[in-house]
């Protein structure tokens, strides 16, 4: 593929930090639902990266 810099700047930067918003010790089906949430993510939007991307498996 061919991608370039100006792509990667629509990704969000998120906080990995025990500041962060997002409480990244959850499950990953958990950790999701929180960010659909912090992006107001219609249940159009989440159908659609759910039915795109493969399930994360747990460790």
């Amino acid at each position: 593929m061919h991608v370039t810099s100006a792509v990667f700047k629509l990704i969000p930067i998120q906080d990995f930090t025990e500041e962060s918003d997002i409480d990244w010790r959850k499950s990953v089906a958990e950790i999701d639902t929180q960010l659909y949430a912090k992006y107001n993510l219609s249940d159009e939007e989440i159908s659609f990266i759910e039915s795109m991307i493969k399930p994360m498996q747990e460790i």
